[in-house]
Order: structure tokens, then C-alpha cells, then sequence
């Protein structure tokens, strides 16, 4: 294979952070590939261009009203425009052999460059895109609501992914469902967001006897249903009064989540730590007993394969988990995990009592590090999208 076959990935956002487009961008470059990214800033004004790894960033300021038409696209150019201007121009300078959009939003910028190039066009779908909005608050609103239709939506993907070569899913549950919309089960990948092993250090914390800290980390919105594990707690506290909750992340449920716990006066309990860099959520993690992955039980969250999941296996932590499919299927093949009802803080005080009584806690999650290393790594999950590519540009 040429070693300068140029490939472009799409991101509809900032980069860096992404760590799964990071991931899939260095294992194209360590097979030989040249790999750019087209990203937009709110900050850099003009076009930048970085070298970051080893992945050449092509960054384009974007201003508030076009990054806003985002949500009616379907109805209104302006947000096409911009990306099609951008990614045009990118492809007279470097001239790309194949175009990798990463998420729904800009299939239809993937497409029409595979119909005017003629070449490749690969959708990489992050999650269920059309439940995600669903779920969205701000759809509920204006102007949001104005501009959203959820049927033109699930349209869209299912437009995108029929023009595309190949469509990459995160877990066997959402190749399913696009297998249901008619899509051929040869045209869908699926790469998990598993760990990079060597990526993932030793810390040395380990939790304090002290106390019961049960951990998340993640976004703060509505649907990771960090409200109905607040819930819950008040009923724990008299039989386990030295029970707490580290919270790590943010996000705009934030402020609804503070007041629930000062409501339910909870304040020497939960603790929100705010956002945290990798290493020092990790570091965090290896000082807790007990790792949680509450979200609430959907079309969306039914098709997931969040990072923490892996990497709360990884570090051997027993996981109370809500009972998304995708979720429950992985843990099932372990014995760290213990699955409540998505929406009952009733089912999580029982899931979460069968740890608190099984004695000696530490040692209820130590067949997941080995789960990860057996299966579900970055080396081994890569794969197929690896040998797409390779098949796609074989000399």
C-alpha cells in the first residue's frame, strides 16, 4: 500500500479531545495511512492547520449564528455551506482518497463528496444520533422545536448510511437496529470504544476504610440519570451512614442536580468534583469502592458503549449499572456487574445492598481487568476498521 494515501476525517466539533477519533485516526496512521482532520473552532479565527500525534488538524473558526443553524440543516443551507466551503477547499490542496465523517450530522456533506470525487465515503456513527436529539431539552424549545422534526431525522440516517461505503457502529446493538432499517450487515463495522491498554497507567490510591464511596464519571445531563441514584440515597444512609458519592464531570444538569441534593439534604454526602483530566479521574476511581453507569434506559443509551464502561472494568471496580442492553450484554459476561431498573431508585437501594453485604468489596470486580485484556481492547476492537481501509486502497 502507499504509504501517502491522504485520508480525511470530519469532526463536528473541536480537536482535540476526541479519544475515539484520536484512537482510530493514530491506528490509520500506524498502518501507513496520512490522516487529517477538518474541525471547527469558536476561538481561532481564519483556517489553522497543527500537527497533533501525527494527525494533521485543519481547523476553521465558526461563528455563533452558522454553529446555531445547525439544528434546522436539514431545512436550511447554512450550516452545509460552511462545511462544504471548508472540505472543498481542503481536497484541491491535499487531495484525499477517501473522506471519514465522524457522526450523522454531516452525512450528507460525506455523501456529496463521494458523488462529486468519487471516492470512498466512510459514516462513523458515534451513537443513535435521532434518539439522542430526541432526548435532547433543548429540542423542547425554541427555537429548537421550530426546526426539529424527529421523522425527518431518522430519515436522514437512514439516507446517509445507504450512500455511504461502509457505516461504523460502537456495539452489536446498533448494528442491529440498522440492520433493521434495511441497511446490509456486510456495509456495517462495529468498533467499540474500548481502552488502549498502554495508554492506561497504574495508581497506587486505594480507597479509604473510612468510608463507602461509590464514583461516576461523565457528562451531567438528564438521561445519565445521576437524579434517581440521589434519589435513593436517603433511604441508605441510616444502615450505612458512611456511604458517599464522588461525582466527576459537567454538564447543564449540573444546577438541577445541586438542588436536588441540598432538597434532600445531602450535602455531606454527594460531592461534585467538577471536571477532571483522565489521569486524575482515574487516580480517583482506584480511591472509590464502587463505579457507576446510571443512565437512563432508552432508544439511545440501549445502543451505547460508553468508555467508562471499560475502564471501570479495567480497574477492577464492581459497576451498578442501569439496564441498558448494550450495557447489561457486557457485563453479563463478567461478574462485576449488578443491573438495576433504569428509572427505580427502589432497584438500585437493592442492587447496590447485595454489594455492601457480599463482605469484602475489592474483590467483586477482579475478572474485569482481565474481560478488557482478552477481549475488549483498542488492538483487538480496531480491527475491522483497519482492514477496511486496507481493502479499500490494497496496490
Amino acid at each position: 500500500m502507499n504509504k501517502r494515501v491522504k485520508i480525511l476525517m470530519v469532526l463536528e466539533g473541536s480537536f482535540p479531545p476526541d479519544e475515539r477519533v484520536e484512537k482510530e485516526a493514530i491506528s490509520l496512521i500506524n498502518y501507513g495511512f496520512d490522516v487529517h482532520i477538518a474541525c471547527y473552532s469558536f476561538q481561532e479565527r481564519g483556517r489553522t492547520s497543527k500537527n497533533h500525534m501525527g494527525i494533521k488538524v485543519h481547523t476553521k473558526f465558526i461563528n455563533s449564528f452558522t454553529y446555531k443553524a445547525s439544528i434546522g440543516c436539514l431545512n436550511f443551507p447554512f450550516y452545509f455551506s460552511f462545511w462544504k466551503k471548508f472540505i472543498w477547499k481542503l481536497q484541491d490542496e491535499e487531495g484525499f482518497k477517501a473522506i471519514h465523517i465522524h457522526d450523522l450530522q454531516l452525512g450528507r456533506i460525506g455523501w456529496k463528496f463521494k458523488k462529486y470525487f468519487k471516492l470512498p465515503f466512510i459514516l462513523d456513527l458515534h451513537e443513535n444520533f435521532p434518539a439522542l436529539l430526541d432526548a435532547s431539552l433543548h429540542i423542547q424549545k425554541f427555537p429548537g422545536k421550530l426546526f426539529y422534526s424527529s421523522q425527518q431525522w431518522n430519515t436522514y440516517e437512514k439516507e446517509s448510511i445507504s450512500n455511504c461505503d461502509h457505516v461504523l457502529t460502537v456495539v452489536e446493538e446498533m448494528r442491529d437496529r440498522i440492520i433493521n432499517i434495511g441497511i446490509p450487515e456486510n456495509k456495517i463495522i462495529v468498533v467499540p470504544n474500548t481502552p488502549e491498554i498502554s495508554q492506561l497507567k497504574t495508581f497506587s490510591g486505594q480507597p479509604d476504610k473510612e468510608f463507602i464511596t461509590l464514583f461516576y464519571s461523565g457528562g451531567l445531563t438528564i438521561h445519565r440519570g445521576l437524579q434517581v441514584v440521589i434519589e435513593a440515597l436517603p433511604f441508605l444512609t441510616e444502615k450505612y451512614p458512611k456511604l458517599r458519592l464522588w461525582i466527576v464531570g459537567a454538564g447543564s444538569f449540573l444546577k438541577i442536580l445541586k438542588q436536588q441534593v441540598k432538597q434532600l439534604e445531602l450535602e455531606g454526602m454527594v460531592f461534585f468534583l467538577g471536571f477532571k483530566s483522565q489521569d486524575q479521574m482515574f487516580e480517583l476511581l482506584t480511591k472509590s469502592d464502587i463505579a457507576l453507569i446510571p443512565h437512563l434506559k432508552s432508544i439511545q443509551t440501549d445502543n451505547s458503549s460508553p468508555n467508562k464502561l471499560y475502564q471501570y472494568l479495567y480497574y477492577n471496580k464492581p459497576i451498578v449499572c442501569s439496564d441498558c442492553n448494550s450495557l447489561k450484554r457486557i457485563l453479563g459476561e463478567s461478574d462485576s456487574g449488578f443491573i438495576y431498573k433504569s428509572d427505580s431508585p427502589e432497584d438500585f437501594i437493592e442492587q447496590l445492598s447485595k454489594i455492601l453485604q457480599a463482605g469484602d468489596i475489592s474483590i467483586l470486580g477482579n475478572d474485569g481487568r482481565k474481560l478488557i485484556l482478552d477481549r475488549y481492547n483498542w488492538d483487538r476492537t480496531v480491527q475491522p476498521l483497519t482492514h477496511v481501509y486496507q481493502n479499500l486502497f490494497k496496490s
